[in-house]
């Protein structure tokens, strides 16, 4: 199969942050307007002693801890407009300009909902200054398992929510052979040298133009599953210039596990900080699962003995169809065949009179399927056969005579079985379709779900 280089499109996330793109940046950060209230504050006065103070939404937690202030200090919480482009409200927080004694840990909660496709770990907190200008703090404390963010600070400001890098793609499903383009995108200035408030090494400006959003960060190591570069049995990703992209080609064969991690590492040495990005990619070869639920009725006729038996018999198989008509590579797996059922055995109408009554020696002519085999497709209809063995167990009746009922016993027989059906794709567009047939000779119906 031919590799094919297919990078994703990042349209999802444009809205979140801005597309990646060129262009050169400000030499200063640029001051954005000052957010406008939203709805009421919450406040609270807090003590030497400390305390704690949450907005009205839940979604900020003030925790003050003793020593913070030498006096009781009236504190709030302001929900106001997000002019940074974050998630969801800002909050400007009183008093605001205050330095406190210690530390004040602010405590952000995030949705699922509201990440838009982007990934927690390229979540932070980011504040607006005395000038208007939004700094990231790229030492945001993230919570995955309580989807919080977190910071300590000494002074209020406004604060808000903020994706300050995603990693492309998320999640991504590709054939074996074929590769993928893989991208780190950053809506923060990682280079900036100039001062920051309180000189605080890990405050760097926030890009507010989505067009200036950048792909040239910093990446240091690329791994699969683990492994630097990967391999053969799991794929390899290999980086590209600028060092925030990478390529990642999937095995010849389906690994073990599926889907793969692909990770990618961004490390700045001299504020001892790293941040992992992950992908979930998924690999499959060229075909589409089908589940196939088959259950079987029908009547047989041994005309030697005048039996007639209505049989159940089910079957499960996952059926590997290829996409591509002429099915080269299609297969059958995880074949399972349940016993008969005997459902109203009787004998063929007229004998009743010269047969006393019958036993037979087992399930009525059980069909054991253990093999599948591929016939071929046209544009839509993939034709399958699954073979095993049939067995029509031994039987004995007795036959009515003037001597009173003598019984006749046969041994039964056994042999090749099987049956065949097709499989119509065009029903089955995306995963969770499903389609239901009865063959009109057999009476055998079957249950199709693509999976």
């Amino acid at each position: 199969m031919g590799k094919k280089m297919a990078y994703l499109a990042a349209a999802l996330l444009l809205g979140l942050l801005g597309a990646c793109g060129g262009g050169s940046r400000p030499a200063e950060p640029e001051p954005a307007p000052k957010g406008t209230p939203t709805g009421d504050p919450v406040t609270a006065t807090i003590g030497p002693e400390g305390g704690r103070l949450a907005s009205a939404d839940g979604v900020l937690t003030l925790e003050v801890p003793p020593g913070a202030v030498s006096a009781p200090t009236e504190f709030g919480i302001q929900p106001i407009t997000n002019t940074a482009g974050g998630l969801g409200n800002g909050y400007r927080l009183t008093p605001e300009g205050q330095a406190f004694l210690k530390p004040v840990r602010l405590t952000f909660g995030y949705a699922e909902e509201e990440l838009e496709g982007a990934q927690p770990g390229g979540l932070g907190l980011a504040f607006q200054d005395a000038k208007g200008v939004w700094w990231a703090h790229l030492g945001t404390e993230l919570d995955e398992a309580s989807r919080t963010l977190s910071v300590e600070t000494r002074h209020f400001s406004d604060w808000v929510r903020k994706t300050f890098w995603v990693f492309i793609p998320k999640e991504a499903r590709l054939k074996v052979g074929e590769s993928i383009g893989l991208m780190v995108i950053a809506c923060v200035r990682e280079e900036y040298v100039g001062p920051s408030p309180d000189e605080d090494e890990l405050l760097v400006p926030l890009i507010q133009e989505r067009e200036l959003c950048d792909h040239s960060v910093r990446t240091g190591k690329w791994a699969v599953n683990g492994i630097p570069g990967g391999n053969s049995a799991h794929g390899t990703v290999t980086p590209l210039q600028p060092s925030s992209r990478a390529t990642y080609t999937a095995p010849a064969q389906v690994p073990s596990p599926n889907p793969v991690t692909v990770t990618a590492d961004l490390t700045w040495e001299e504020k001892g900080l790293t941040k992992r990005f992950t992908s979930r990619i998924t690999v499959e070869d060229a075909l589409a699962q089908v589940h196939v639920t088959g259950s079987f009725n029908w009547a047989g006729y041994p005309i030697q003995v005048g039996i007639i038996a209505d049989v159940q018999d089910r079957f499960e198989a996952d059926l590997w169809l290829s996409s591509e008509p002429g099915g080269s590579g299609s297969y059958v797996s995880n074949l399972q065949n349940t016993a008969s059922t005997e459902v109203n055995v009787r004998l063929e109408p007229g004998l009743e009179q010269g047969v006393c009554s019958f036993q037979l020696g087992g399930d009525y002519e059980h069909l054991t399927l253990g093999s599948g085999q591929f016939f071929g497709a046209t544009l839509k209809d993939y034709y399958f056969g699954l073979g095993g063995s049939g067995v029509v167990p031994p039987v004995t009746w007795y036959v009515r005579t003037d001597e009173g009922c003598v019984p006749y016993t046969y041994p039964g027989y056994s042999g090749e079985g099987g049956i065949s059906f097709a499989v119509d794709l065009s029903r089955l567009q995306k995963p969770g379709d499903t389609y239901t047939f009865t063959d009109s000779l057999t009476g055998w119906e079957f249950r199709f779900e693509r999976r």
